[in-house]
């Protein structure tokens, strides 16, 4: 701020009856100087909104880019799912059926959420997806697979739909050995094996 001194001056010899005074207001200290733009507190500003504002929102971007390239989301009968991409091999029916999109007659629409929505059992899909991550990382895959009966015979289906005739092997494999614990159980056994196109050579049925 500028300090103002008054300065009185008296003017002497005026042919007047009394003296004449003059009133000078004169400045006596330096101009208020401002800071020039971007510099000082402005730049520390802008740092500090790169870094809490632009950074985070950056990182935002990135992690939901890398997301959407690296996995791949089901709506299975209305239950969710989430795998990586990387999971599947390229012979494989689902890499052809969600990855490349060269599979004719998919079966799947692309929901609001941008899942693909698969109309079949989800209880039996998390089993396969179980399957691919098991087998992605090398271990025993077979553990994934159920033990009871019922599921076992859906999964069947299931994997046989989805042309996996290793894992559709391994579900009759298994449910053949439930079939030999409780005989009644051997006629429904049965009907399923005469149905699954993929019996594998070896295996027991009733008849044996």
């Amino acid at each position: 701020m500028h300090r103002n001194h008054v300065m009185i001056k008296r003017t002497v010899g005026v042919p007047t009856t009394s003296e004449a005074t003059t009133i000078t207001i004169t400045s006596t200290s330096a101009p208020t100087t401002y800071p020039p733009s971007g510099s000082g507190i402005d730049e520390t500003s802008d740092v500090f909104f790169l870094v809490s504002v632009v950074a985070p929102l950056l990182f935002c971007c990135f992690a939901i880019f890398m997301a959407d390239n690296l996995l791949v989301r089901f709506n299975v009968g209305g239950k969710k799912f989430a795998t990586l991409k990387t999971n599947f091999p390229a012979d494989s029916i689902f890499y052809k059926f969600f990855m490349s999109r060269t599979a004719v007659d998919a079966p799947f629409f692309i929901d609001k959420d941008g899942s693909y929505f698969v109309d079949r059992d989800p209880d039996s899909f998390n089993v396969i997806l179980n399957y691919f991550r098991l087998k992605k990382s090398k271990q025993i895959w077979e553990s994934c697979l159920p033990k009871d009966p019922d599921r076992l015979a859906l999964l069947t289906q299931e994997a046989d739909f989805f042309c996996l005739p290793e894992l559709t092997n391994q579900a009759i494999y298994l449910l053949q050995a439930c079939s030999q614990k409780s005989a009644t159980e051997s006629t429904y056994v049965s009907k399923v094996f005469e149905k699954s196109p993929s019996m594998p050579t070896g295996f027991l049925t009733s008849s044996d």
